[in-house]
């Protein structure tokens, strides 16, 4: 009897169905690698490269790590084409080559376009990552230069057309800039319909970039972890890592909740609406307290970048328009998820820059053939304008820089304003 009734308990155990174990969360990263002078002086792209290999991705699990390189007039790795796109797949056991393309400028938004829409449909996710390899010069100058191609970048307007053509609907859990100065307002409005977080700098960065065997061996390890701590882990795993900026003097690195965006554009404009009313019968006041504020991105004989630090900018015109700072500095806070600074009390860089004039020279031209197009329509832009002016008007020489190509009439950033593509 007792061996009867063992029995049955046994049979009733067995015929309890078990839970299926959850599958883990499937992750594909996309690296738009413009290798440009940074990697055919210094070899840089090709030392991220072998980084990500170090990473430990297994050949075949829930995270894929798809690259395409371009942009540069030769690769230190041979296995990279130099007078072609490559498309390469890459895990623990190296660089897989999976097709080449036609040479093309990485600066393009048809180019970047045509690699999101080929990952998408080569490694389908839970989860996309796209990082943006290269040279960086802000709204102004954008991100992505390709040395082969007249130095070509993707401008914000470019690169706000390549993500919905690429995306085609679906969506990124980050963007993660490995370039200088991105961390700016026209870069977040531009990313916010189509990803969740933006890692970026408003500094110069270093030449060896993010580390790349430390972030993607987080997600071996941790492919749950959620893409907003991910995106910390990035930002703090640089930080660690360079101490000291070779030019700068320091290295900062950000993560923004880019659902704040719009919250973020209204309080910019309202405060850019009211220093503008000042401006005709307070300019000398206005620009004199623009002067106290530090530009990044400059260096002895760079071009002047005349980004500023959005709470910084808030600080020294709080007394001016205290409701108007008031409301940027809640905005800003609310966006900045995290925000690191190796020099803190010298950097003075808080997680976001905004454009605001303060140089006369040849480059002053950007300001007036990227913002003026858009004068009749952002309270933004009208102020940058008029502040050129102001600035101009007086003869303020800060650093020179050299001259460069007119930007076409497609590639202006038509951001903080109803008309916004």
């Amino acid at each position: 009897m007792r061996k009867a009734i063992l029995g049955l308990l046994l049979a009733c155990i067995l015929a309890v169905p078990t839970p299926a174990l959850a599958e883990e969360t499937s992750t594909t990263v996309l690296v738009y690698m413009a290798g440009s002078d940074l990697e055919s002086e210094t070899g840089s792209g090709s030392a991220d490269l072998r980084e990500m290999v170090k990473a430990g991705i297994p050949a075949s699990g829930s995270l894929r790590v798809l690259v395409q390189t371009g942009g540069a007039k030769k690769w230190a790795n041979d296995e990279i084409p130099s007078n072609a796109l490559g498309r390469f797949q890459v895990d623990e056991t190296g660089l897989t080559l999976l097709e080449t393309q036609k040479d093309a400028s990485m600066g393009k938004a048809g180019t970047l376009a045509d690699f999101i829409a080929f990952g998408l449909k080569e490694a389908p996710a839970d989860r996309y990552i796209l990082v943006l390899w290269g040279h960086g010069s802000g709204a102004t100058g954008g991100v992505c230069l390709d040395s082969r191609h007249w130095e070509d970048t993707l401008m914000p307007k470019e690169l706000g057309r390549a993500l919905r053509e690429g995306l085609g609907g679906a969506h990124l859990d980050a963007v993660m800039f490995d370039a200088c100065t991105m961390s700016c307002v026209e870069i977040a409005e531009t990313l916010a319909p189509y990803a969740d977080y933006m890692v970026a700098s408003q500094a110069l960065t270093s030449g060896w970039g993010l580390e790349y065997d430390r972030w993607l061996g987080e997600l071996v390890q941790n492919p749950e972890i959620s893409s907003r701590d991910l995106c910390v882990q990035t930002a703090q795993t640089y930080l660690s890592a360079h101490s000291f900026g070779v030019f700068s003097g320091f290295y900062a690195m950000s993560v923004l909740d880019l659902s704040k965006a719009e919250e973020l554009t209204r309080s910019v404009g309202a405060l850019y609406l009211a220093l503008g009313r000042r401006l005709g019968a307070q300019a000398d006041d206005v620009i004199g307290r623009r002067a106290t504020l530090r530009s990044f991105g400059e260096f002895e004989g760079s071009d002047p970048s005349d980004f500023v630090d959005a709470l910084r900018l808030a600080d020294v015109f709080s007394d001016l328009e205290p409701r108007a700072c008031a409301a940027l500095r809640r905005a800003v806070s609310r966006m900045v998820v995290y925000n690191g600074n190796t020099n803190p009390s010298k950097g003075q860089a808080y997680g976001i820059s905004m454009t605001m004039p303060y140089a006369t020279a040849p480059w002053m031209y950007l300001i007036y053939d990227y913002y003026d197009p858009l004068y009749s329509s952002s309270d933004y832009a009208r102020l940058i304008v008029d502040m050129a002016e102001e600035v101009e008007r007086r003869n303020i020489a800060v650093q020179s820089g050299g001259d460069g190509q007119m930007l076409p009439k497609e590639e202006m950033w038509t951001g903080l304003t109803d008309e916004a593509a």
